[in-house]
């Protein structure tokens, strides 16, 4: 039975940065739909009337884009509904390292970190943006925290720092204290509500900390890290003369469809500008200690574990995508590892082979650059029990996997402990620059057009993607050096082994191919994903698991022909798959194993590949 080529296998998306494949909206923009519930649910009239214009900066320049951008577009409905303040974005890098200086601080009355990760750039004083951020705020300034925002070297600031999500699904929230004033929105009760949800660790403490909104475990499934299962959801701090609000929820661009959280978020706004006067005393130290409202007991309003796998969507029509639905080990687990008494940060990959058996993979460091992962290896395997559970041994270790939850592994001198986690890569659904070609233009809910391809047999899906079927397709344009960004996912095929799980590959110039597969695991070869293909391995195999979207950001530097016809200096291929540097500056022949075309040129098309495997 043929197969659908697995470039993308439900569709492609591929897109440039600078002379090369991107979308004229955003991928994760609210639709107009989407827009008319946020407007719908937005508050008309402000809480307080604000002492003067006020005026928030917003910092949206990386993190979780469906979410980044549905609260930008309700904060700004809600300024303009209720005349509360009005908001100045920076989107990226260069504009917040221009913007966190004090001059320019001066001009705002608080500051919101929207669903944006990272941190730790320098602003154009030379100091980190979070040393100018904690000393504007000091100075009596009000930060804001949506989501993310913890996630983040400001975690310091907001005092709590992002160790994991659990919780992606639908959970239940009390309210902390439902006298509160920043806690009226919700009218004394306790609330479902379906999003990803945040442990914090390290500095998070209610002895620094007035928490407005936590889990109630009673409606929530268990799981996290903490003894004292306290899994705050909002607090506010003050920090110095400064006033700082924060609240986890926001990852599910629903969130800012729900009239109640809208105005939470509105009300906690004007709290970190300065016009809701609200006590800030830590809850610890509070004399009486207020008593929270649960959630409600509704017969059809219990929390349930999610019945999915998070990186499937399962139709009648997408047979594949129905079976990784039933597949709930499948993954990354995240967690600590200690072997021979030196502790440290862990990670497990647990890859389906079919059959209900799994191979779990134990390793050391977590993911941030290829050089997080250090030289440990260790291969688990077993079958999935009657409690849809997977019982582990290998290599002297033994282990348990509890499917969408933990993963525990212990040997003689090694102890593994971590949870599920969902990593994502920082660039998927970038917004390409002002003056990028657009090849595959993204429009939520609409199909998109193929005129600058040449192979018209890809099927445009209402997804915004593209089915690769027909055979291999080209651009209308040639490219010589450029940024290419491409978005891509690998099918799930749990009984096929090597190059027949979904092969495929991106080609530059017809020649250069990136291998496109699923290598979710495994040890990394020069065919496997993100391998410049037969030339040079990756530095690290920074895959993800099937069914899930995956990225490759890819500088090419086109080779230069001398007077006399032949090559005077080589190509070059800089590659990060999924934020990770996988390739610097790659010297490249004159074409990789199997390529279409050889010898370098200029210029020429860049090609996606139906492989046709069978």
């Amino acid at each position: 039975m043929k197969r659908i080529a697995t470039f993308l296998i439900v569709a492609i998306a591929v897109q440039a940065v600078a002379a090369g494949i991107c979308r004229a909206q955003r991928r994760g923009d609210p639709s107009p739909q989407d827009l008319a519930k946020i407007k719908a649910a937005a508050p008309k009239k402000a809480t307080a009337r604000p002492a003067r214009p006020r005026k928030m900066l917003v910092l949206s320049y990386r993190g979780h884009d469906g979410g980044r951008f549905a609260g930008e577009k309700a904060m700004e409905i809600m300024g303009e509904q209720t005349g509360a303040y009005t908001l100045v974005f920076a989107h990226d890098a260069k504009a917040v390292s221009e913007v966190l200086v004090p001059e320019k601080l001066k001009e705002f009355d608080a500051v919101c970190l929207n669903n944006s990760t990272g941190g730790g750039g320098k602003s154009a004083n030379g100091k980190t943006w979070e040393e100018n951020l904690s000393a504007y705020i000091t100075g009596g300034g009000g930060l804001v925290g949506i989501h993310a925002a913890t996630d983040n070297k400001a975690g310091e600031i907001f005092g709590g720092f992002f160790t994991g999500h659990p919780w992606s699904g639908k959970v239940g929230v009390k309210i902390d204290e439902p006298d509160h004033p920043l806690c009226k929105a919700f009218g004394g009760k306790g609330f479902m509500v379906n999003d990803e949800i945040y442990q914090f660790a390290k500095i998070y403490t209610r002895d620094k900390l007035r928490v407005l909104l936590s889990l109630d475990m009673t409606k929530t499934r268990d799981g996290g890290n903490r003894k004292d299962k306290d899994f705050a959801v909002a607090w506010i701090k003050k920090h110095g003369k400064g006033r700082i609000f924060y609240c986890s929820l926001g990852h599910n661009p629903k969130v800012f469809q729900d009239a109640n959280l809208l105005r939470f978020y509105l009300d906690g706004i004007q709290f970190a500008l300065g016009d809701i006067k609200v006590d800030t005393t830590p809850s610890a130290k509070l004399p009486k200690k207020p008593k929270p409202a649960l959630v409600p007991d509704e017969k059809n309003n219990p929390a349930a574990a999610p019945k999915n796998n998070p990186n499937t969507t399962a139709t009648k029509n997408n047979p594949k995508a129905a079976a990784a639905a039933e597949d709930k080990c499948t993954g990354e687990y995240a967690g600590k590892l200690t072997v021979d008494g030196k502790e440290g940060d862990g990670l497990a990959q647990v890859i389906a082979e079919g059959k209900g058996q799994y191979r779990a993979v134990l390793m050391r460091g977590l993911w941030k650059t290829a050089k997080d992962l250090k030289q440990f290896r260790v291969e688990l395997t077993g079958a999935i029990d009657a409690g849809g559970n997977v019982p582990l041994k290998g290599e002297g270790w033994t282990g348990k996997l509890v499917a969408g939850k933990t993963l525990t592994a212990k040997a003689d001198k090694g102890l593994f402990e971590g949870e599920w986690s969902v990593r994502k890569s920082p660039t998927l659904g970038a917004a390409p620059p002002k003056d990028a070609i657009v090849l595959m233009a993204f429009n939520a809910g609409k199909k998109p057009s193929l005129d600058e391809w040449t192979n018209k047999k890809w099927r445009p899906l209402e997804t915004a993607a593209v089915e690769v079927r027909g055979g291999t397709n080209f651009t209308v344009r040639k490219f010589g050096s450029a940024k290419f960004h491409v978005e891509f996912r690998c099918p799930y095929e749990p009984t096929r082994r090597g190059q027949g799980r979904g092969n495929s590959g991106v080609y530059l110039q017809k020649r250069y191919e990136i291998q496109v597969l699923d290598s979710f695991g495994l040890k990394s070869r020069p065919n496997d994903c993100g391998a410049i293909y037969g030339v040079a391995n990756t530095r690290v195999n920074a895959s993800l698991p099937p069914l899930q979207w995956q990225t490759y950001d890819i500088e090419f530097k086109a080779g230069k022909i001398g007077p006399d016809g032949k090559i005077a200096k080589p190509p070059t291929m800089t590659i990060r798959h999924n934020g990770i540097l996988t390739h610097k500056d790659q010297v490249l022949p004159g074409k990789t194993t199997a390529a279409a075309a050889s010898g370098h040129t200029p210029k020429e098309s860049l090609m996606p590949q139906d492989h046709r495997n069978t």
